[in-house]
């Protein structure tokens, strides 16, 4: 569930906006703790450079989530990750193209009661949530190629 306490009610847009931010800021910290349970999966970053935990990472399979179980988990699950964030990406940007374009450019120059200023803020903080969902499908993606050479015994 997400925390709807924060929430700005006003005109349409300005509910809409502070919905959607406070929607898309909830689901970044969700992807964050997702790429955090990755990276812990996969021992940190840079596990070639430790020979003894790269060793122990490749052909350590004493429990039922083996890490070549958890090697092919992350390649499989981070398709499904990937598509997910790039739909959320693309939904955002197409909703801000229809949307949110005009209300900034034509309705609200006068700005006489301020709600121009609201939007503003609403969409800079949407848009910085935004580029850190654009980071973490990049830091899935990494991970995901991670694991493929760990697997391939590249690393």
């Amino acid at each position: 569930m997400v925390d709807t306490r924060d929430l700005k009610i006003g005109t349409l847009h300005v509910t809409l906006l502070s919905a959607i931010q406070i929607g898309l800021s909830s689901a970044v910290h969700a992807w964050i703790g997702i790429g955090d349970h990755m990276e812990a999966i996969l021992g940190g970053k840079d596990i070639f450079l430790h020979p003894k935990k790269h060793d122990k990472f490749c052909f350590y399979d004493h429990t039922d989530f083996s890490q070549s179980k958890k090697c092919f988990w992350i390649i499989n699950s981070v398709n499904n990750f990937h598509q997910s964030i790039q739909d959320t990406i693309y939904q955002w940007q197409w909703f801000y193209d229809n949307h949110i374009k005009y209300v900034e450019g034509e309705r609200l120059r006068t700005d006489e009661d301020g709600e121009y200023r609201i939007l503003t803020k609403l969409r800079d903080d949407i848009r910085d949530s935004h580029r850190a969902l654009r980071a973490q499908s990049e830091r899935f993606l990494s991970f995901q190629k991670q694991a493929r050479e760990l697997r391939d015994g590249v690393r």
